[in-house]
């Protein structure tokens, strides 16, 4: 069987990536955040999650079309690409990440895994194994670090997780079953949560007073009377953009283990008409405001201001 030449660490295929034969055609899919990454030869599709579809279908498309997929089970998927169904798509080959990390609390344990071998480190006690195309720390099956009768079992789930202590999102749940226990943490990088998309705002400023009325009202939508859409982007190397209610803007952006901060930020000069000056001011001092982040399941984003986080609240700005 002749696979896709992925490398280790390659992350344009995604985490995770696994390779499926489809009849005579070859699918690799990846995860990227919540979603995951279509690849068929040279097109690409980046998949969103379908709500109500438990984590298991995916939607999107690509600068060549549209792509789906429904994972049936670890070995087997339904994947139609620009309308046509691929036939009898099974799992072929898993790839082991370069680079995973995740962590737990009460008590406070680490996991580190790369192409080669995977750790566990609980109170004094380490374990490692041996990753390969034997046993690979791959998405939904159990790999136990060593032979040893007490040896860690490791299970890796694509599911949202919010750390316990700090409350940052993860695009992987990871479980650890160690002397009779399950230890349950994060893992993955939070930011690929943000990065890789252009996030549409759908309205919703919670304490940003004063604020005219409509201003950033989920019922008001389009937020722009100009026309177009309100947007942000992450770009992953520090740089937030988009385009304000009237005007494009930038800024800065820093992602640490506790807080996501966003500073910085200037935008161009061009008059708006009515209300929607007013609309993007306080769009742009949210954005300033902002200490933090969650994803829901079904795949929308909160921008978490100030306010909000001092009331308690998953609440800010809200995009999809």
């Amino acid at each position: 069987m002749r696979f896709l030449p992925i490398k280790a660490g390659d992350k344009s295929f995604g985490d995770f990536a696994s390779a499926y034969t489809c009849g005579l055609r070859n699918v690799t899919v990846g995860r990227v955040g919540m979603g995951v990454r279509l690849t068929e030869g040279a097109d690409e599709f980046n998949l969103d999650p379908v709500p109500g579809g438990t984590g298991q279908v995916f939607k999107g498309g690509g600068p060549t079309g549209t792509a789906q997929v429904r994972f049936r089970n670890s070995l087997v998927a339904d994947i139609v690409v620009n309308g046509k169904t691929l036939s009898g798509c099974v799992l072929t080959h898993d790839w082991p990440m370069a680079h995973f990390r995740a962590t737990g609390n009460a008590p406070a344990w680490l996991l580190k895994s790369d192409a080669e071998l995977t750790h566990f480190t609980i109170d004094d006690d380490l374990f490692s194994g041996r990753s390969s195309d034997v046993q690979t720390l791959t998405l939904g099956k159990p790999m136990r670090l060593g032979p040893q009768l007490n040896a860690p079992e490791v299970t890796v789930q694509h599911r949202m997780c919010r750390d316990t202590v700090t409350g940052m999102p993860s695009p992987y749940t990871v479980e650890v079953v160690y002397d009779g226990r399950l230890h349950t943490g994060c893992g993955g990088d939070p930011g690929s949560l943000l990065m890789g998309r252009t996030w549409l705002v759908t309205g919703g400023v919670v304490g940003m007073d004063p604020q005219p009325a409509g201003a950033m009202s989920g019922a008001n939508l389009p937020l722009s009377p100009m026309g177009h859409n309100v947007t942000v982007r992450f770009d992953g190397k520090g740089r937030v953009s988009g385009a304000a209610h009237c005007n494009v803007f930038s800024g800065i952006y820093a992602l640490t283990a506790e807080r996501l901060s966003i500073g910085s930020v200037t935008s161009t000069r061009r008059a708006c008409i009515g209300t929607a000056m007013q609309g993007e001011q306080v769009f742009l001092r949210a954005l300033e405001a902002v200490v933090g982040f969650d994803v829901a399941p079904d795949g929308e984003l909160t921008l978490i201001t100030r306010e909000a986080a001092q009331q308690g609240m998953l609440a800010g700005i809200r995009a999809r």
